[in-house]
C-alpha cells in the first residue's frame, strides 16, 4: 500500500490508538480500578461540572390529611474544574516510511513508534492523578498549574487546598477530607490492620465504604510484613490484573508507583471520576512534516481530561507515611 501522511494517520487511529488507550488504563492500579468501576467518563463543554447536594431533602412521616411544608434547602449547585491538557508526540522518519509497505508491516512499525508515546502519556497522567494541579506540585511529568487536579487537591482538609473545584473548605466543612498524621505512629509494628481500620471507619457510612487503599512501596512493605502471620493475601481483581494486593478489613491494599512517598490514600471510588473531553479523547492529529527535523513527520495524541471528586468527606489521606519508624 502506498504510504503517505493520510495513510499513517488512518492506520494509527483505527488499529493502534484503541490498544494504546486500553494499555494506559491497565497501567496503574488507580486507573485500572476507575475503569472497572465505570468511573472513566466522556463528556464535553467548556468545563467539567459535577452536580452536588449537601443537605437532605425535606422528608418526614405523616398521617392521613396532614399538611406538609414545602421549604427550600441549602444546595451547592455544582463543583467545577477546568479541562487539563496533555499530549504525546509520534515522530516518523521518511526513511522509515519508505522501508515499510503492506498493512500488517505498517501496523507493526507504527505500534513500535507509538509505544514510547503511550508510556510517556501514561506516566504523566498517572503522576498528575496524585498531584494538586497547582504551582506547589513537584516539577516534571506535566505536573503544576497545567496538570490534572488530582488526589492532592481532592483529598485534603483545607490545610493545603482551601478551595477545591470552586467550593471553599473553610466555609463548607463537609467538603473536607479526613486527614491523619502517621508520624505519630509509635513503632513499625503499629502500622497495621487496626490502624487502617480506624481510618476506614472515619470515612464509612453504613455500606458506603472505601474501595481501595493506595500506598507507596515503603509503606506497603511495612504493612505486608505486619500482616504475614494473618495471611491476608488475595487473588482479587487487582492481583489478577498483575498488581500487588493484600486485604485489610475486606478492602484491597495496593501499591501505585506514582503515589507520593509521604502519602497513602483511602478512597471511595464511587465519588471519583476521571472525565475525558469527547473532542480530545486520545485524539490523534494528522501526521504533518516536522518543522524541527528534515524528512520527519509528526502527529500528536491529545488528551483533555481531569479528575473530579463529588464527596471529599468520603476520602482519606495518611500524611507523613514516610515517617513510620524503621523499628
Amino acid at each position: 500500500m502506498p504510504l503517505n501522511y493520510d495513510t499513517l494517520s488512518a492506520i494509527t487511529r483505527e488499529y493502534i490508538i484503541p490498544k494504546v488507550v486500553d494499555n494506559i488504563f491497565k497501567s496503574t492500579p488507580f486507573l485500572f480500578l476507575l475503569r472497572q468501576k465505570g468511573q472513566i467518563l466522556v463528556d464535553g463543554g467548556k468545563k467539567i461540572v459535577q452536580p452536588l447536594e449537601y443537605a437532605a431533602s425535606p422528608a418526614d412521616s405523616y398521617n392521613a390529611y396532614d399538611s406538609y411544608v414545602i421549604s427550600s434547602y441549602d444546595v451547592v449547585t455544582a463543583a467545577e474544574l477546568p479541562w487539563k491538557h496533555n499530549y504525546a508526540s509520534i515522530d516518523v522518519a521518511g526513511s522509515e516510511i519508505r522501508q515499510n509497505s503492506g498493512e500488517a508491516q505498517v501496523v507493526n512499525f507504527l505500534s513500535v513508534k507509538i509505544k514510547n508515546a503511550e508510556k510517556t502519556l501514561a506516566r504523566n497522567v498517572s503522576y498528575q492523578l496524585f498531584a494538586r494541579g497547582d504551582s506547589s506540585d513537584p516539577a516534571g511529568y506535566g505536573r503544576g498549574a497545567k496538570g490534572i487536579n488530582g488526589l492532592g487537591a481532592a483529598v485534603d482538609d483545607g490545610t493545603n487546598v482551601a478551595n477545591y473545584a470552586g467550593i471553599s473548605r473553610t466555609y463548607y466543612t463537609w467538603w473536607r477530607s479526613y486527614v491523619v498524621d502517621s508520624s505519630t505512629i509509635p513503632s513499625r509494628a503499629d502500622f497495621n490492620e487496626a490502624y487502617l481500620e480506624k481510618v476506614i471507619g472515619a470515612i464509612s457510612s453504613g455500606s458506603d465504604t472505601p474501595d481501595v487503599i493506595i500506598l507507596p512501596q515503603s509503606a506497603y512493605d511495612i504493612l505486608f510484613e505486619n500482616l504475614v502471620e494473618k495471611q491476608r493475601f488475595t487473588s482479587g481483581e487487582l492481583a489478577q490484573a498483575g498488581f500487588p494486593e493484600i486485604q485489610v478489613c475486606g478492602i484491597p491494599v495496593t501499591v501505585d508507583p506514582h503515589c507520593p512517598a509521604d502519602k497513602g490514600y483511602v478512597l471511595n471510588l464511587d465519588y471519583l471520576r476521571f472525565i475525558i473531553h469527547k473532542d480530545a479523547n486520545f485524539k490523534v492529529t494528522d501526521f504533518e512534516p516536522s518543522t524541527a527535523h528534515v524528512d520527519v513527520s509528526t502527529a500528536k495524541v491529545l488528551l483533555d481530561a481531569n479528575l473530579i471528586c463529588s464527596n471529599c468527606a468520603a476520602q482519606a489521606v495518611i500524611e507523613n507515611i514516610d515517617d513510620i519508624p524503621l523499628t
